[in-house]
């Protein structure tokens, strides 16, 4: 696991973002476990549903200073945001939570993957 605001600013700061883009937009995969799964969402705040994470307030990697701020790299269909290390000590939270988000949350356990549109379409059609 890392530090979702950690990794947020550092894929920001050396336009890694762009990069990733780049590489989906052309068929390329990205996958992402734990703060790399909530980075590929529409917005990285659902870190902040297990307090897990330190937000470096005050610290040269304060993703507050950065313009994209709290956004994610918006790689998951639909705009939806992704929940990882879900089990049920955090079904209580996540049913407080995700009505306070604009996007729907994908909810992902330790078992689970979300795997990108035209991953499913190949799979389905063999």
């Amino acid at each position: 696991m890392g530090n979702t605001y950690f990794v947020t600013y550092q894929v920001r700061r050396t336009k890694a973002d762009a990069a990733i883009a780049q590489l989906v937009s052309k068929g390329g995969l990205y996958c992402g476990a734990s703060a790399g799964a909530i980075l590929a969402g529409a917005t990285v705040k659902i870190c902040e549903w297990k307090g897990w994470d330190d937000p470096g307030h005050g610290t040269t990697w304060d993703v507050r200073n950065l313009p994209t701020r709290l956004d994610g790299l918006s790689l998951i269909q639909n705009g939806m945001s992704a929940f990882p290390h879900y089990s049920g000590q955090w079904k209580a939270r996540a049913a407080e939570m995700a009505p306070q988000h604009r996007e729907v949350v994908l909810i992902l356990d330790e078992e689970s993957m979300y795997p990108p549109h035209f991953i499913l379409k190949k799979i389905r059609s063999s």
